[in-house]
């Protein structure tokens, strides 16, 4: 079967990846020069199924206000996008409620935890080299209260799978030394071992060279319309010419949801604008090598071989990518604050900032499968976890597209759980 992926990114090579090896012709566009850069390109670089709540959860449900209001809060709504996406925010209030929350963060955690799994696979299949590292996630909290909260998330997840130690001061300053200079401002921690990191865009890079010979890539390339028949897409009118295909898959990220809307399929994911800077310091240090996330600050930073990359910060303010030089001053800072034994000289930083945009689904869970136009699969809305979750959700994709078996329930992840939103 012909079949066309729309987006070269981490989603839409790893799709691209599995039907070649069932033996479909495969075809990648996507707008820009090359692979995954666009929300792929420079994102917090961590492959963490530990970190699996969505964002809407109780806690957010009780600060809603604050957010409106607060321009430094780790998530910030901007009020004009009330106005032109309440359904949607409507949905993510909803899935705000304990027992949504939990049952979403168990999906999350499922998916995360089976594409970490074929990711590896495909690490030692192809013998791919994207910075990656074994050494887990060390998740800091700075009150009792936060500690203890994390902990009852953790202990929910136990018996799905997910290992993490408690640990106190010492140990962790015994686990990561380079934490020592602010141990007095931490509570407590929590350590998952078995989490990853690596750079999501090396990824990309060393994936389409190995497919390179294996798939036709369209780059430099805007899908501008879907043309539709019925319930059929007939082809796709693009900046280069006409296209056409026996399937598709939506993999565009964010823009999925404005692509598929051309033909009447609502996939309920709204873009939320991320931030990250990539710091690089004058010269090799004793690096931190452990990736770290801070509750209280919903920052994270996750060393590779010479550089730091700092992220957090979301914004809900539609497709704006313009980058506010506030948050970013915001990240820099709480690097500094961190290690401040390695920014001691801090006009010696290389400072490079960056924002993308998380195609974010209203239950914070991604949106994949068929739909009622019987030639589109959807493969979105992973929010902040899409290096995580991207392969598994690839691979589930293939599968029902090859009408193979799968190891975890798809309906858990089909765009049909959201029937009022689809038309008959």
């Amino acid at each position: 079967m012909r079949i066309t992926v729309l987006g070269a990114g981490l989603l839409g090579l790893t799709t691209a990846y599995y039907l070649q090896k069932q033996g479909h012709t495969v075809i990648l566009i996507d707008r820009q020069s090359g692979p995954g850069l666009e929300t792929s390109f420079a994102n917090g670089g961590m492959l963490t199924p530990s970190q699996a709540a969505p964002w809407n959860s109780p806690e957010t449900l009780k600060n809603i206000w604050k957010l409106l209001a607060s321009a430094h809060a780790p998530l910030r709504i901007h009020p004009k996008t009330l106005i032109s996406s309440l359904p949607w925010y409507v949905q993510f209030m909803k899935n705000a409620c304990t027992d949504n929350f939990l049952e979403n963060q168990k999906k999350n955690f499922l998916l995360a935890n089976y594409s970490l799994h074929h990711l590896r696979e495909i690490r030692e299949e192809l013998s791919l080299n994207y910075e990656f590292s074994r050494s887990g996630t060390l998740k800091i909290f700075r009150t009792k209260e936060q500690l203890a909260q994390g902990v009852k998330l953790c202990s929910l997840l136990e018996n799905e799978g997910l290992y993490f130690k408690i640990l106190k001061i010492d140990e962790i300053v015994d686990l990561e030394p380079a934490l020592n200079n602010v141990s007095n401002e931490i509570h407590g921690g929590i350590y998952f071992p078995d989490d990853e990191s690596g750079d999501a865009q090396q990824f990309c890079q060393a994936l389409s060279t190995y497919l390179k010979s294996k798939v036709e890539f369209l780059y430099n390339t805007s899908v501008t319309k879907l043309v539709k028949h019925e319930n059929e897409i007939t082809g796709l009118e693009t900046s280069n010419g006409q296209h056409s295909s026996d399937l598709y898959v939506m993999a565009a990220g964010s823009y999925s949801r404005l692509l598929a809307a051309q033909v009447g399929v609502q996939i309920p994911v709204q873009p939320v604008k991320g931030y990250s800077v990539t710091i690089t310091l004058p010269e090799k240090m004793s690096f931190p090598k452990i990736p770290v996330i801070d509750e209280s600050r919903h920052i994270a930073v996750t060393p590779f071989a010479n550089r730091f990359r700092i992220a957090g910060m979301a914004e809900l303010a539609g497709y704006n990518t313009r980058i506010n030089q506030a948050r970013i001053n915001t990240l820099v800072d709480f690097f500094k604050t961190l290690y401040p034994q390695l920014s001691a000289d801090s006009s010696q930083l290389e400072v490079i900032p960056w924002s993308g945009l998380r195609p974010y689904s209203c239950d914070g869970v991604p949106v994949l499968g068929n739909c009622y136009i019987k030639n589109l699969i959807i493969n979105t809305g992973h929010g902040h976890l899409g290096w995580t979750m991207s392969v598994g959700s690839s691979k589930l994709i293939a599968d029902l597209i090859c009408h193979h078996s799968m190891e975890l329930e798809f309906s858990m992840y089909n765009i049909n759980r959201f029937k009022k939103l689809i038309p008959d």
